[in-house]
């Protein structure tokens, strides 16, 4: 699934993960639609860290934590 951001959970199942853009914010999606709301730190396959507030809209997104 090319283009696709993936994470790995404890378990070592990937976690797809989509930017959805929507009244001008963008929020953090899983596969399944859920917002994921107040996270920090989430790393995709491609090295990109992502942070989410209480709303799940993204706050940053990068290389670094």
């Amino acid at each position: 699934m090319a283009g696709v951001p993936l994470i790995w959970t404890e378990i070592n199942s990937p976690i797809i993960l989509r930017h959805i853009k929507y009244e001008g914010k963008e929020y953090l999606v899983n596969q399944s639609g859920k917002i994921q709301k107040n996270k920090k730190n989430v790393k995709d396959a491609d090295e990109v860290y992502y942070s989410t507030d209480k709303d799940g809209i993204v706050t940053s997104a990068g290389n670094k934590k």
